[in-house]
């Protein structure tokens, strides 16, 4: 998060997404699906040092419609879904720019967290994290 006034696209920022996320994001107008059809897929993830192979993992099929992970820009993800958000009459995306440490919420008890339609939720009440 930061003080930039839009996404910035430039840059290397790859993701990998595992199934459960997919399945959360498909509930939005099918995004799940197109990130997956969009990304590369994989169900086996390999570590390496230098020349040698010091793990791998398979990743079983538990008959979900997505595979274990897709991995796909970060940007793209975004665009995905903005475009689905748009769509959506009751989701109002919103941005305070007036924390210098946080973009949306804020959730930090600063002068940024009085910004909020309602007090920020319960659980960031007693963060110890402040904003400059």
């Amino acid at each position: 998060m930061d003080q930039r006034p839009e996404r910035d696209p430039v840059g290397s920022k790859a993701i990998a997404q595992q199934r459960d996320i997919l399945d959360i994001w498909d509930t939005l107008d099918g995004a799940g699906r197109q990130i997956t059809q969009e990304g590369l897929t994989w169900n086996r993830s390999r570590t390496f040092y230098r020349e040698h192979e010091l793990f791998c993992t398979e990743y079983t099929d538990d008959g979900s419609v997505f595979p274990p992970f897709v991995n796909i820009s970060q940007t793209r993800t975004e665009q995905v879904l903005d475009e689905r958000i748009a769509g959506q009459p009751l989701v109002v995306t919103r941005c305070i720019r007036s924390c210098s440490t946080w973009a949306v919420p804020c959730p930090c008890p600063c002068t940024a967290a009085r910004t909020w339609p309602r007090a920020p939720p319960r659980r960031w009440a007693s963060s110890p994290t402040r904003c400059g």
